[in-house]
């Protein structure tokens, strides 16, 4: 072992023991309620789905008053809150029996691979501690990233076609790992009242070969505003574990102003009688020189 190797992971394992000791000793000190974390997935790729699993423990023979947990990450980490992308978030557990469990998923991703693993936190406090001194008590777990020799590219673009205002999504897949993968498929996410053209996406097997699949949808008429658009894939490696993937394109529409179309509209008339009436003159006059 070289001594960068050695470095890495000391610094690794500092990192490790000293928020060991921290949920320690707030878990000691937070008496009544234990939160302990720990994430499904050790180590992911970036924009892969991995859950963090939050499990609280109500350590006494009282029903627990109302509890509070905000969840947030280092700034490569991004949750996913209601179906919503965010950095962190609160989330309110209603009171808990005497001596009793609850497990909470929350799902998040990293965006960016870091040559140490990336913390997550759970700040935790009840009703009472909450709008006093904030979140006194945190719990804490870690997460590895690293690079996906499977070079995946998503694209999300909007076009005006006949059909109206339509967004155009895609996915290019380079298996670059000298191993196949099995079971790749891929579909693009839109929101309500969009209209899905396309079909998901899927192939059994990719060798070291690149795959392109594109997806299609019309937004409505009277869209504006900025939206969010999914481009979810996965796959099973040669070991046969699956890995699932999101990856969030924002996209923003104008709203058609439909006084601007109605004026349009009668511009668009005006010219047409115009070069009718000039027509129907020459012709006229055409017959009247014969």
């Amino acid at each position: 072992m070289n001594r960068k190797t050695m470095d890495c992971t000391k610094s690794i394992f500092q990192k490790f023991f000293l928020l060991l000791l921290l949920v320690l000793f707030l878990g000691f000190v937070s008496g009544e309620i234990i939160v302990t974390t720990q994430v499904e997935k050790k180590e992911i790729y970036p924009f892969e789905m991995n859950n963090l699993v939050i499990k609280i423990l109500n350590d006494s023979p009282n029903v627990s008053d109302k509890l509070y947990l905000r969840i947030q990450g280092e700034d490569n980490i991004v949750f996913i809150n209601e179906g919503v992308e965010t950095k962190s978030f609160v989330k309110e557990i209603l009171e808990l029996k005497p001596n009793a469990t609850k497990e909470i998923k929350t799902k998040f991703k990293a965006t960016s691979t870091k040559k140490d693993p990336s913390q997550l936190f759970v700040y935790y406090g009840t009703e009472n501690e909450y709008p006093k001194v904030g979140l006194p008590f945190v719990s804490g777990t870690m997460v590895g990233t690293k690079e996906n020799k499977i070079d995946i590219i998503t694209r999300v673009d909007k076009v005006n076609s006949l059909a109206g205002k339509e967004v155009t999504g895609s996915v290019s897949v380079s298996n670059k790992t000298g191993n196949p993968i099995t079971m790749f498929a891929s579909e693009m996410i839109v929101p309500q009242r969009f209209d899905l053209k396309s079909e998901p996406f899927f192939v059994e097997t990719i060798d070291a070969n690149t795959i392109f699949a594109q997806f299609n949808a019309i937004a409505p008429i009277n869209v504006d505003g900025e939206h969010s658009v999914l481009i979810v894939y996965g796959y099973f490696d040669e070991n046969g574990v699956g890995h699932y993937f999101e990856k969030e394109h924002k996209i923003s529409f104008l709203k058609t102003n439909k006084t601007y179309l109605v004026i349009i509209g009668l511009v668009v008339l005006i010219i047409a009688v115009y070069l009718y009436l000039e027509k129907t003159k020459k012709s006229s006059k055409a017959k009247d020189t014969e």
